[in-house]
Parts: C-alpha cells; structure tokens; sequence
C-alpha cells in the first residue's frame, strides 16, 4: 500500500492512498474533497484516490496518512 502526501503549491496539500481502510477512515471522518480517483481498466475496481487536505489539516494528515514529512 502507497500513502503519500505533498504540497500542491497554493496552500494546501494532495494526499493519495491505495489503502483501502484509510479511505473508509478518511471519508468517514475527515471532509477532505476528492481530487482524483484511480481505477483498474480491467475490472473497473478503484485502486487509489488522491484527497484534496486544507493547510490547517497538515499534522492530521501527516497522522493518518503515517507519513514523516511531507513531499515538496
């Protein structure tokens, strides 16, 4: 599984996961808007998503993402 978060350079931050229980955690809890969704061509069965997080929401990313630092 690939977590990853960076700064999309106005602001704020792009998450993208292939973990599955994160995005259930994230979209339960979190409000983050879905920037893209990454899908298999052979089955049509979502593989990955990339979140759109607000700058407040840095160190709750870092956390649930489980990620040192962010990417620049």
């Amino acid at each position: 599984m690939s977590n990853e978060v960076w700064n999309n350079g106005s602001g704020g931050y792009f998450g993208y996961t292939e973990d599955t229980s994160l995005m259930s955690r994230i979209n339960r809890n979190k409000k983050w808007r879905i920037a893209a969704e990454y899908h298999d061509s052979a089955t049509g069965k979502r593989i990955a998503v990339q979140y759109t997080i607000p700058q407040e929401e840095r160190r709750a990313a870092l956390y649930m993402f489980n990620i040192a630092a962010i990417s620049e």
